[in-house]
């Protein structure tokens, strides 16, 4: 009986799926552990020069990669995750940018690859078999300081500051509630003067506009019913 979610023998011996063109995904965290990746694709180092047939199966072809990325990060993240590293040729290539607008606009695209050459053979093997889409456990590739202040500065572009945005709310809430109040006022003073101009007097004590002061009169109390019989008390 498998556990839930266990991979068949058949699954687990199957090869690394394919994306395109032979390149395989490989997904390398910026730090040990994280979530976050940088993803790579990679495959086999292919040569039509007979002479370069040891070095071609010795070098993985890499692209999808970065501007971040430099020769010296790559290769302390192959090598400390497949084996040794002999050189590592990386190189960017401008080409045309897929829309026609953008090429009106002058967009210019710049596709950046590199060849990790290792020493052994065996290298080129592991990496691929790492490349299964799957987050690696061994490789290693850090974004540069400046990279992650960048997209730091990025991030809070898209919001307001808390305290400005605080202080936006409390002066709206303040505004609202002296609109709120002299609504309120205006209906008192409305509901006090009618058609005519006369002052309306509700119950109490009312105070017309020129600061005339009104006291409404009480109900007569009824001392006798319709048949002019005495009610009493």
């Amino acid at each position: 009986r498998s556990e839930p979610g266990a991979l068949s023998p058949r699954a687990a011996m199957s090869p690394p799926m394919e994306l395109i063109k032979g390149f395989r995904l490989l997904r390398v965290p910026v730090a040990a552990g994280s979530p976050v990746t940088r993803s790579l694709l990679v495959k086999r180092h292919m040569s039509r020069d007979p002479t370069e047939k040891d070095l071609a199966e010795r070098t993985l072809f890499v692209t999808h990669v970065d501007n971040f990325v430099t020769e010296a990060q790559l290769q302390r993240c192959f090598s400390g995750a497949f084996g040794l590293v002999e050189k590592v040729e990386l190189k960017s290539q401008e080409k045309k940018a897929p829309r026609a607008e953008q090429r009106a606009d002058g967009v210019k695209v710049h596709v950046n690859f590199a060849r990790v050459i290792f020493k052994e053979k065996a290298s080129v093997e592991k990496a691929l078999d790492a490349s299964d889409g799957r987050i690696s456990s061994a490789a290693v590739l850090p974004l540069p300081t400046s990279a992650l202040k960048e997209e730091v500065k990025a991030s809070k572009s898209f919001y307001r500051d808390a305290i400005e945005l605080r202080q936006e709310i409390d002066e709206w809430m303040a505004s609202y509630d002296a609109r709120e109040e002299e609504k309120r006022r205006l209906a008192r003073e409305s509901a006090l003067v009618d058609e005519d101009g006369f002052t309306k007097v509700v119950s109490g004590i009312t105070r017309a506009p020129d600061g005339f002061v009104i006291r409404s009169a009480k109900k007569p109390s009824l001392t006798v019913g319709a048949f002019a019989e005495s009610i009493s008390a």
